[in-house]
């Protein structure tokens, strides 16, 4: 008489290496569905865009003649003033910008990263009211009216977008997104003067005119929206609003001989919109 055949035996390790095969059978299945429908939408993108900054910076300056040796005469003898002026512009330029687009599938949302560079043209005037009790306020210890230019030279950003295509924006194949990140904007301020350098009150041709420029930087973060169309399987065109938050610039100019001390900063914020179009690989 036959004996009832037992069902084979297996040794842990042998279910094991089962359970690895069928887990990257299923990983394999898995990766194959969503492949083929990501890799036409997502990759690399470049563009060019046209940015328009407005503008808003600000000038503040103090004359302090608090030193116990200046050469500053009565009444301005131990006195500060301070002086301030702020001015608005509208700026232009040209962008380029670099970054890499990945969907999340079967959701219509996307997450990208990007770097961009600006190259913006036009400046920001302004001039100081002057305090002082001379007519033109620019003896020695007066807070002098200098007139004083802000031009952007360079700017650069690293900024991450979150978005997607809802309800019927796919239908019109397009996409809105918000986008926060940090930014390093390169400036020159540059300051013209006409004031007297004497402890004896000057007049006439006896005032120093003069220009000071400064390069200053100015790093903060970035925060916005955008909506972009695309006009084919590769080409979109975006419009983005920015409003950037970045910090001042301080520094301190010593006039050693006359023992006086003028600290003065620079403040610049604003709204920043920016048009484009962007090719996909």
């Amino acid at each position: 008489m036959n004996r009832a055949a037992r069902p084979p035996r297996f040794t842990p390790r042998q279910i094991q290496g089962r359970l690895s095969a069928v887990s990257v059978t299923v990983l394999l299945t898995f990766l194959a569905q969503i492949l083929p429908a990501t890799a036409a939408d997502r990759g690399f993108y470049v563009g060019v865009t046209a940015p328009l900054d407005y503008l808003d910076v600000t000038f503040e300056k103090t004359v302090d003649n608090t030193d116990p040796n200046t050469l500053v005469p009565a009444p301005l003898a131990g006195q500060i003033f301070q002086d301030r002026d702020s001015s608005k512009s509208l700026t232009y330029g040209i962008g380029f910008v670099a970054g890499y687009h990945l969907p999340f599938p079967g959701t219509g949302f996307f997450v990208s990263a990007e770097f961009d560079v600006e190259l913006p043209r036009g400046t920001v005037d302004g001039q100081l009211p002057g305090i002082g009790s001379s007519p033109g306020r620019n003896q020695l210890g007066e807070s002098w009216p200098d007139q004083w230019t802000f031009e952007k030279k360079r700017s650069y950003g690293v900024s991450f977008k979150l978005g997607g295509s809802p309800g019927p924006l796919n239908f019109w194949d397009l996409r809105v997104y918000g986008l926060a990140g940090i930014r390093l904007v390169e400036a020159e301020f540059t300051t013209r003067f006409n004031g007297c350098l004497s402890p004896v009150p000057c007049s006439g041709g006896e005032f120093s005119p003069g220009t000071e420029s400064r390069d200053q930087d100015f790093r903060g973060w970035v925060a916005g929206a955008g909506v972009e169309k695309m006009l084919g399987d590769h080409i979109g065109f975006r419009a983005e609003v920015r409003r950037p938050k970045s910090g001042n610039e301080r520094w301190t100019t010593p006039f050693q001989d006359v023992r006086v001390n003028v600290p003065a900063s620079v403040t610049a914020s604003g709204t920043n919109l920016t048009v484009g179009l962007i090719t996909y690989f």
